[in-house]
């Protein structure tokens, strides 16, 4: 199955278009969404969670899809409890998934206990035995969970809770934002004991999660976080760095609002050698993003912030950032919700996706369709992310192979979720690109953290791999090349030619090859763009007999150029 999965993936993947919504019918629970999305070769994979008719109990499912969107398989990952799935990450050197997730509470306030799995990517059979993770009775939650193969280690970020959580105590319920490490081929060997942070204040809140990270290769990892402020009560984001042995070699609280300040996603850039810290600012109600030194946690940039000016921002829609992802020509891609009250925008969850360069600098911004008209409460305590209850969604990812995002958003008017193929700077009738606002702020680091060791027990778990049926829309059909009349013409020089023809597009297209054919249509010449390859390519044609020919030039963003040129 593994063989066959992987070589109908690789038949698939030239042949889609600029981009395509695909809505995948579900039975899931809409009251604990948790949409993930991971690509791997010419894999992508959405997880969530959803009920198996066989058993009536919620359970972590996947679906495996070609980067042309095509479905491939999809199974329930069923346990004996309800499970809700939280974060996965793929395992490339096995082709595997190694998951986290918790059981549910029972009405008798049962605390949520945490799970981490690994199964087959493309079948979904076990490849590891299930454990779950407890400590003294209190529900732990994870948030987001990674693999380093370089030391052999899983390492998973996320929030004790003192008791069980529900929809009325999250606000004022202690939490305290833990890191476990275990050992990547035996998760019941924890590698280090695990850490917890806790942070407490005067007020009501004492509200600390640890909620993303990144490794920083050779070093350990970067985290980040939402603490109480030394003294103040309020709500503020915190930076942790740990080294693979579990010690904290750094932290800063951050805080330039005095209020309630969420971490939302932390991704290390290898060319530059940088992190980049995304954080939701809620009295501003705007994501912002920064550059940080990945062994200080001290900030290179002020913080940034791209926003939308078409919505009222701070005046009935929050523009969240949910998380980062970086291109093959290190452009950097945000995805989120802009959320919103009734009346404010036809859908109350709308996502969207801006890409900068890789100094923040803006590039483009579009919104999607949505089909999303969830109820929201003030807390998002039941909606996708930024609660404390549901993990920060890993809603969006960039594929190498395709030069596409794929990113996920459930779509409660159909009742299922929404798969959208997309490109980083074009929109298509699936999209709608809009203008931003540029502004800038500077941080201010006003503590540190403080941590100390956590007790953790661990105990197995079964688990049972069905499969699952497939139920799949076409909402928005893809779009297939087309003659690019809406864009300038290419530029051809010198022409005539004689040894080199150069050909240069437009600086918002990137070429992906070009045939050229002579005036009987025989095709006497081809040649693929390499990875380095934007807008501009030199085509040797030195060795063409003399006469007129035609340039067929067909770009990344499934648009098609024909020009003549002549060789001498």
């Amino acid at each position: 199955m593994r063989t066959t999965l992987f070589a109908v993936a690789l038949l698939l993947a030239p042949n889609f278009a600029n981009s395509q919504r695909i809505l995948e019918v579900t039975n899931g629970s809409w009251d604990h969404p948790n949409l993930s999305v991971e690509t791997y070769k010419n894999f992508v994979v959405s997880g969530f969670t959803e009920t198996n008719p066989a058993t009536g109990l919620l359970t972590p499912t996947f679906k495996i899809s070609s980067i042309a969107g095509a479905p491939l398989n999809t199974y329930y990952v069923d346990y004996p409890d309800s499970v809700f799935l939280m974060d996965f990450t793929i395992r490339e050197a096995t082709n595997t998934i190694i998951l986290t997730g918790m059981t549910s509470s029972l009405a008798s306030g049962t605390p949520y206990k945490m799970i981490i799995a690994e199964v087959d990517l493309p079948t979904g059979a076990p490849v590891q035995s299930s454990l779950e993770y407890t400590f003294n009775g209190n529900s732990m939650v994870p948030h987001q969970i990674i693999c380093s193969e370089s030391t052999a280690q899983v390492t998973v970020v996320g929030t004790e809770i003192l008791g069980t959580v529900t929809s009325s105590n999250y606000a004022t319920i202690p939490k305290y934002g833990f890191v476990l490490g275990v050992d990547l081929n035996n998760f019941n060997t924890i590698l280090y004991p695990p850490i917890e942070m806790d942070l407490p204040a005067a007020s009501i809140w004492d509200y600390d999660m640890l909620e993303n990270i990144t490794e920083v290769p050779g070093s350990g990892y970067f985290i980040s976080g939402s603490c109480n402020a030394p003294g103040s009560g309020e709500q503020n984001l915190i930076t942790v760095g740990t080294d693979y042995a579990g010690n904290v070699t750094f932290s800063n609280i951050v805080d330039n609002t005095n209020s309630r300040f969420a971490g939302s996603s932390v991704m290390y850039n290898a060319p530059l050698g940088v992190v980049y810290l995304l954080a939701n600012n809620s009295v501003i109600h705007q994501f912002q993003i920064a550059i940080c030194d990945p062994f200080t946690g001290i900030f290179l940039t002020p913080w940034t912030r791209h926003q939308m000016t078409p919505y009222p921002i701070g005046g009935g829609v929050d523009q969240n950032g949910f998380r980062l992802q970086q291109s093959k020509n290190n452009t950097i891609v945000v995805g989120g919700y802009l959320s919103a009250p009734f009346g404010a925008l036809p859908q109350q969850l709308t996502p969207f996706q801006i890409s900068m360069r890789d100094n923040l600098a803006f590039l483009a911004a579009k919104v999607y369709q949505s089909g999303n008209n969830s109820p929201l409460s003030p807390s998002y305590y039941e909606e996708n992310g930024n609660s404390v209850f549901i993990n920060t969604p890993d809603m969006i990812v960039y594929n190498r192979h395709s030069d596409r995002t794929y990113l996920v958003n459930q779509n409660t008017v159909n009742g299922g979720f929404d798969l959208n193929v997309s490109s980083l700077l074009k929109a298509s009738k699936c999209e709608k690109l809009v203008p931003v606002t540029t502004v800038t702020t500077n941080p201010i680091i006003v503590g540190s953290g403080n941590f100390n060791p956590l007790p953790m027990y661990t105990a197995a778990y079964p688990s049972n791999n069905p499969a699952r049926p497939i139920q799949e829309i076409i909402l928005c059909q893809s779009i297939s090349p087309t003659l690019a009349a809406s864009y300038p013409a290419p530029t051809l020089s010198p022409n005539p030619a004689n040894d080199l023809l150069n050909v240069t597009l437009d600086e918002e297209e990137t070429i992906q090859d070009v045939v050229i054919y002579d005036l009987k249509g025989n095709r006497v010449l081809s040649q693929k763009a390499n990875q380095r390859t934007m807008n501009e390519m030199g085509i040797s044609v030195g060795k063409l007999d003399q006469g007129a020919y035609i340039l067929e030039i067909t770009t990344k963003e499934g648009t098609m150029h024909r020009e003549r040129f002549v060789k001498q």
